[in-house]
């Protein structure tokens, strides 16, 4: 879709006012919460604003320089660690760690383009079906060097949450995030209002909320996933907001005046509920704004269908969500070492730091502490005896 206009703070308010609306419908329709929590930091958070558009004006001048470009799309597969945060305050809530890995499965298929149902990709729009050389990973050791399955299950007393950011902070119930230069954080919950999901737009400095939110009704492919969200798409296409993507309709309200950035998606007046039939035509709530189009693209993942209605990307999306990984600060997740296993060796124990007592003592019983401390995990363990004094 070209664009072919600036959002401005009227717009954004708008928005804010229509997403706020969306949020109250039931899930017969897909409810994303992206804009909503967009607007939620550009009123709470100092910077933000200014911020965002730094790091959108430092991608086009990327996107714009076609060596520094080509040179990125030629690297091997870039692999990045992955947490999961389940946070939960029901037993239902506490999903699985195989329920976790299906959703991570399904990531991993939809950005490389090795999802089954790329079969259904419409003739018309396969010249532009596109992957990305991006793979994810559980992570494997977690910020302090220590073994870990990237899975974390953290009981909260929250009944649930919403856009506010919330259950990425421990002190409001939440878990905190793990560093998001090393990590991408994805945060497991009870959503309210319907709500399926959000994620952060990057920006020109890493915030430590940086990372997306699915409701634990539509993470994964089995467990506790509900039809018509059960297939791990609403996981693709918050991931998707992360990586710099915005809705492909743009969010204009009908107008045929918005943009996602992106010249192989087609301009639609709107966003698409459900299955779809394609062709679509010009007429469709949710149509083409050009007579020339027959169909909007509503299998793409940015779309608003139901899980077994979205099955692509663009060659122009896949470009700017690689372009996030290949630029500050995201480049640094390319470096992480999080998805390197720690290798464990026998006799790692540093030699003991005597903690007390501190000097003579003339006591007829003392209290020695001392720390003991592992030179490979990072970690260390405090002993504390008591034993008669020979002073």
């Amino acid at each position: 879709m070209k664009m072919n206009l600036l959002y401005n703070l009227f717009f954004v308010l708008i928005i804010s006012v229509t997403y706020a609306q969306q949020n109250q419908v039931t899930n017969n329709h897909r409810t994303c919460g992206t804009k909503d929590h967009h607007q939620f930091l550009l009123e709470t958070r100092p910077g933000y604003q200014k911020d965002f558009e730094k790091y959108n004006a430092r991608m086009s001048d990327f996107l714009s320089n076609t060596s520094a470009l080509k040179m990125s799309l030629s690297n091997s597969t870039i692999t990045i660690p992955v947490v999961f945060h389940v946070v939960y305050n029901t037993p239902a809530e506490n999903i699985t760690d195989s329920q976790v890995i299906s959703q991570l499965n399904v990531l991993n298929a939809d950005f490389q383009k090795l999802n089954a149902d790329t079969a259904l990709i419409p003739t018309l729009f396969r010249p532009v079906a596109g992957g990305v050389p991006i793979s994810f990973c559980l992570a494997q050791r977690n910020p302090e060097g220590n073994p870990t399955n990237g899975i974390v299950h953290k009981s909260t007393t929250i009944t649930s949450f919403t856009t506010d950011d919330k259950v990425k902070k421990t002190v409001q119930g939440g878990d905190d995030a793990w560093d998001v230069s090393r990590y991408m954080n994805i945060w497991i919950c009870d959503l309210g209002n319907s709500l399926l999901g959000y994620g952060e737009f990057p920006t020109a400095s890493y915030s430590n909320t940086y990372g997306l939110v699915i409701n634990y009704t539509c993470t994964g492919t089995f467990g506790t996933a509900q039809s018509p969200y059960d297939l791990g798409r609403t996981g693709t296409h918050e991931f998707g907001h992360c990586f710099n993507l915005e809705h492909i309709w743009g969010d204009d309200f009908g107008s045929c005046f918005g943009s996602d950035q992106c010249n192989d998606t087609p301009n639609q007046k709107g966003e698409n509920y459900g299955i779809p039939t394609f062709p679509q035509g010009t007429g469709a709530a949710g149509g083409c704004c050009n007579a020339s189009d027959t169909s909007s693209m509503f299998m793409n993942y940015m779309d608003y269908t139901d899980d077994a209605g979205m099955y692509m990307f663009t060659n122009d999306q896949c470009v700017r969500m690689f372009a996030v990984v290949s630029t500050a600060p995201y480049n640094s997740l390319q470096t992480s070492d999080g998805c390197l296993p720690v290798v464990l060796m026998s006799d790692d124990a540093a030699s003991p730091l005597v903690l007390q007592p501190l000097g003579n003592s003339c006591d007829s019983v003392i209290t020695p502490v001392v720390d003991r401390k592992s030179t490979r995990l990072n970690s260390s363990h405090t002993d504390i005896s008591r034993m008669p004094s020979s002073a």
